[in-house]
């Protein structure tokens, strides 16, 4: 499943300022999140807002 365009632009603002491996990790729980999320019935965009 893609990202949200919210979730990959936060990722790619902390790329710029943290190590690739930190990103990867945090990148990895806000995927899991947002696809609960979107499980549970949220809206790609509240889904997104919550993780």
């Amino acid at each position: 499943m893609p990202g949200h365009p919210l979730i990959e632009a936060f990722l790619a603002d902390l790329r710029r300022r943290l190590p690739d491996d930190v990103v990867d990790e945090l990148a990895d729980g806000l995927t899991e999140t947002y696809e609960r999320h979107r499980v549970g019935g949220l809206a790609e965009a509240a889904a997104a807002d919550a993780a």
